[in-house]
């Protein structure tokens, strides 16, 4: 089964992070250079915010 995918707006706190991304696929959106595209091309996957 596929992992939920969530996105992230903005950092955490490492140990957060860390167990969120133990059970989710993680789209961290502050990492982007290009949001309207990072949005295109996720956006199908991200369920959850």
């Amino acid at each position: 089964m596929e992992a939920i995918g969530v996105l992230m707006t903005s950092t955490f706190s490492s140990f957060l992070e860390e167990e969120l991304d133990k059970r989710f696929k993680l789209f961290r959106f502050w990492e982007s250079q290009n949001k309207k595209e990072f949005l295109k091309e996720h956006s199908n996957s991200i369920r959850a915010r």
